[in-house]
């Protein structure tokens, strides 16, 4: 009786999983987390268009940082941020985006992918993204393996279906870039 209780729990937060992403903010509030001094810099500038993103070390450091939030309202910026790139990426900056992706979505893989699994495009440009960085890798089948035992591992609320359809489009990514 008592796992069924915890079980329905468990269950009624991953139906109701509905996070807040940075598209939702009023004006005031983007501003307020802008203005944050935690925020550095350099991401400041990129999200003023102070900057572009290009295959340079200002960029890569942009990358860095914008892969590993730190608290929710870093999250919330960083991933529309990353994502933006991923949009408007071309050439050699495409070619390492994989990496920084990979780094986001474990970052926090519920909220990630209940982001981009929202649009279709974005879905499959992370998937794409992930699956040529992991074919890249010394071994790719042990590199998707270990991403997927990672994301499986660390995903709590998206649901099962919604995270195999993505790891079997990273799969099919993976595979097509051999």
């Amino acid at each position: 009786m008592l796992l069924a209780i915890v079980l329905s729990f468990f269950l009624l937060d991953s139906v109701n999983y509905n996070p807040t992403y940075w598209e939702e903010l009023s004006q005031s509030q983007k501003e307020d987390i802008l203005n944050d001094d935690r925020i550095p810099k350099i991401v400041r500038s990129y999200y003023y268009g102070c900057m572009s993103a290009t295959d340079d070390d200002n960029t890569f450091a942009l990358l860095d940082v914008i892969s590993s939030p730190n608290n929710k309202n870093e999250e919330m910026l960083y991933l529309h941020l990353l994502s933006q790139i991923c949009i408007h990426a071309d050439g050699a900056l495409s070619e390492v985006l994989g990496a920084y992706c990979i780094k986001m979505v474990l970052s926090d893989p519920d909220y990630v992918l209940a982001y981009i699994i929202r649009d279709e495009s974005l879905s499959t440009m992370y998937e794409s993204y992930i699956g040529y960085e992991l074919a890249m890798s010394e071994d790719p089948d042990d590199a998707y393996k270990s991403f997927s035992n990672s994301i499986k591992s660390k995903a709590r609320l998206i649901s099962g279906n919604e995270l195999n359809t993505f790891l079997a489009a990273i799969f099919d990514a993976l595979m097509s870039s051999r």
